[in-house]
């Protein structure tokens, strides 16, 4: 979906183009709107790929995104999955994403300003809130991006490029307040130093004093924020081709769990009737304190461009919760510290002619992780060999490197040819510490310091992407496309009790699934087609794809067989390569922008909407509790997206500024075993604003119909969708 007024000065301009208070300038309609989708830039509607863009103005008149959550809400062909904890959300594009594992790789490529971002165990598969804030624009890539993108980029590609200092001085500030007693303060200020040297200033402060829920145990509030966060931005440009950019983040937050867990009883678990009271008798806190530290640097020699993008990313987080969901005179305690540093890496040579565009270049990703899981207050539940309360340590070292290129090619005034490739090698040598409180081995099989403790995945993969656009005419363009893609493979950290002691009975007190030790990476290729149109004087705006995919040694999250809430000590949550798949789509989009008649003023109409399915083949006989035939997990039948926005002039200086947003959602399960079915889906969210060119009084409203849909579900637990959030903003521009 495209944003269809104020986005862009003149054709062709780049989509940075922005006045001091952070606006776009002009009112360009959005298949002009430049993007750097494909790592150079282009305009959207002339990209042979499926590609959608949110620009921070429209992210402004929608309702604003404060979350990873929101920002899926207004983006199409994306959804999102919210497992037992949001601390393991991430998002989901055509069914890929569904890494709840520890030390698991999402299946979507997370990148900010052209950097990869993602990895750790506790928000290490999602945006953070200080990624989305500030942004210029969003741009999400829908299909495998393997070999421009490379790692993990099995279901797309989503970059979240912030806004840049500036020349002139000017800047905002924007106070919240809002339902549960939510009060937020955000801004940004632009410094020029000098016609060289321009600095950007910002930071968001959040609190959440009032609750959405409520805890069985004491009545207090569940839910709660406290938000901090700073950025620091430098924009050096030396030369007329010389730029250099350097930007420094720093947040603390302290937030409840998000382990939203609604049990009823042991046996049956059926849904629960009270969704406000949280059954906990113990800890809640989220605690997380990041840092993000970003260089892009850019050198144009007249026949190319140099690019160099560096970024490195630490995080300490904690998380204390009440895993058993119940009030016994036992208080059950799960405390979870992970420690993560991860640095990211890029330099590309890229330059085009008359009818070639070429790009190479080469990246690396290094990452270190330790995750820690300290499990206290167990009952032993009559397995009195096995003290149940342990504590886990999972230590990850990843390296990843990578050579890539592409190469784009007029054959024709119509006929476009262009070809991607990337060659990487990926190395993740892995600890897993696992003991009991009594210092005995956490699983006898595979004590510490064992082979099977230590593990090693080694992987080398090509990538590849071939398409071929055609241009009917100015206005109409074909493509087809082919392209791979790859997921790291990994080892998993629970292996719960192997079959092997008379009177063990499968399923009950032995594994029913013996979990694997390592796991393989999963590969797909992809072939679409699709076309882009444009009509009426670029004001209508008809976009439609299909898609198929086969997918080989697919990774499914599986269980053990044996419940947590029966059996914690022997309950055991792991990724396996679940066989084979196929899965195949068709998606459409539709934008109309326009000037209403009279004085009317004008209207912005984006819809999409999109029809998904696939399915497991080729079951490994081990996995009995996924049959050929299962769909995907977290693959839903339909999604769609409307959002409208209608700006009316109501005085020489105040415009009144509209909008409505509607998502639906249908079909899909929670997990590979087909058990639960995901709740359909329909939310209403909505805007009115009073703006002009410095003063804006905005009210928004989320989940206007407060539809209380689960977001998760397994054997045994419940995650249901946040209430409705209506919000007041003041904003003052200058």
């Amino acid at each position: 979906m495209v944003s269809l007024s104020a986005l862009i000065a003149a054709h062709g301009q780049p989509a940075s183009a922005q006045s001091s208070d952070g606006q776009p300038e002009g009112d360009e309609a959005g298949p002009n709107i430049v993007v750097t989708a494909r790592k150079r830039e282009e305009r959207i509607q002339d990209i042979p790929q499926t590609v959608s863009v949110l620009t921070g103005e429209q992210i402004e008149e929608l309702g604003g995104v404060r979350n990873a959550r929101d920002l899926v809400q207004l983006t199409p062909g994306v959804t999102f999955i919210d497992a037992a904890t949001g601390a393991v959300a991430e998002p989901n594009i055509r069914g890929a994403g569904q890494a709840r594992n520890p030390n698991a790789d999402a299946a979507i490529g997370l990148y900010r300003d052209g950097a990869y971002i993602s990895g750790g165990n506790l928000g290490g598969r999602t945006f953070q809130r200080f990624d989305l804030f500030d942004v210029e624009r969003v741009e999400v890539l829908r299909g495998p991006q393997g070999a421009l993108y490379g790692r993990n980029a099995v279901g797309g590609a989503i970059n979240v490029i912030s806004r840049r200092p500036e020349f002139d001085f000017g800047g905002y500030v924007e106070a919240t307040y809002g339902s549960f007693e939510t009060s937020e303060v955000r801004g940004a200020l632009n410094l020029p130093v000098n016609d060289k040297i321009a600095l950007r200033v910002g930071g968001e402060i959040a609190n959440q004093d009032g609750c959405m829920y409520r805890r069985s145990d004491n009545g207090s509030c569940f839910d709660f924020l406290d938000y901090h966060a700073g950025r620091l931005s430098a924009l050096f440009e030396p030369t007329d081709r010389l730029e250099i950019m350097l930007v420094a983040d720093y947040v603390k937050s302290e937030a409840d769990a998000g382990a939203t867990l609604f049990y009823t009883d042991a046996v049956n678990f059926v849904r629960p009737t009270d969704i406000t009271t949280v059954q906990i008798d113990g800890s809640n806190l989220f605690e997380t304190e990041r840092a993000n530290f970003s260089l892009n640097a850019r050198q144009d020699f007249g026949w190319g461009e140099l690019v160099a993008v560096v970024n490195h990313r630490i995080g300490d987080s904690t998380l204390l919760s009440d895993p058993n969901g119940i009030a016994v005179p036992t208080t059950e305690t799960d405390r979870r510290v992970d420690d993560t540093a991860a640095t990211f890496a890029e330099i590309r040579l890229q330059g085009d002619a008359e009818k070639l565009r070429w790009l190479v270049g080469a990246d690396l990703f290094h990452l270190s992780n330790e995750y820690l899981i300290e499990i206290r207050g167990r009952a032993l539940l009559g397995m009195a060999m096995i003290n149940p309360n342990n504590d886990i340590t999972t230590i990850n070292e990843q390296r990843s490197y990578a050579a890539f290129a592409s190469l784009e090619y007029d054959v024709t005034d119509r006929l476009t040819l262009s070809g991607e490739a990337r060659y990487s090698t990926d190395r993740k040598d892995g600890e897993v510490v696992a003991v009991t409180v009594t210092g005995a081995p956490r699983f006898p099989d595979f004590p510490p310091g064992s082979p099977q403790a230590n593990p090693v995945i080694e992987a080398d993969n090509f990538a590849w992407g071939l398409t071929a656009s055609y241009d009917a005419t100015e206005d109409v363009m074909a493509f087809v496309r082919a392209a791979t893609a790859f997921r790291a493979g990994g080892f998993n950290f629970e292996f719960g009790n192997p079959c092997d002691q008379p009177g063990e009975v499968p399923g009950t007190t032995c594994n029913l699934i013996d979990p694997p030790l390592t796991y393989e990476p999963e590969t797909s290729i992809t072939y679409e087609a699709g076309l882009k149109t444009q009509w009426l004087d670029d004001r209508l705006t008809f976009n439609v794809n299909a898609y198929y995919i086969e997918y080989s040694d697919l990774l499914a999250n599986v269980n053990n067989g044996i419940m947590a809430m029966v059996d914690p000590l022997n309950a055991a949550m792991f990724l396996a390569n679940a066989g084979d798949a196929t899965a195949y789509g068709v998606e459409v989009e539709l934008s109309w922008a326009s000037e209403l008649p009279g004085d009317l003023g004008k209207i912005r109409i984006d819809v999409t909407g999109g029809h998904q399915s696939g399915e497991f083949e080729d079951v490994p006989a081990f996995l009995t509790t996924v049959a050929d035939g299962n769909k995907i997990a977290r693959l839903r039948s339909f999604s769609g997206l409307i959002n409208a926005v209608h700006t009316l002039r109501v005085s020489e200086k105040f415009s009144l500024v509209s909008s409505v947003t509607f998502r639906a959602e249908d079909g899909g399960f929670t997990g590979a075993e087909n058990d639960f079915a995901l709740d359909n889906l329909e939310t209403l969210g909505a805007r009115i604003a009073l703006r002009s060119d410095r003063w804006s009084f905005a009210v928004a409203g989320q989940n206007l119909t407060n539809q209380r849909y689960l977001i998760n579900q397994t054997a045994s637990n419940f995650r249901i969708a946040d209430a409705r959030r209506i919000f007041g903003f003041v904003t003052f521009r200058w």
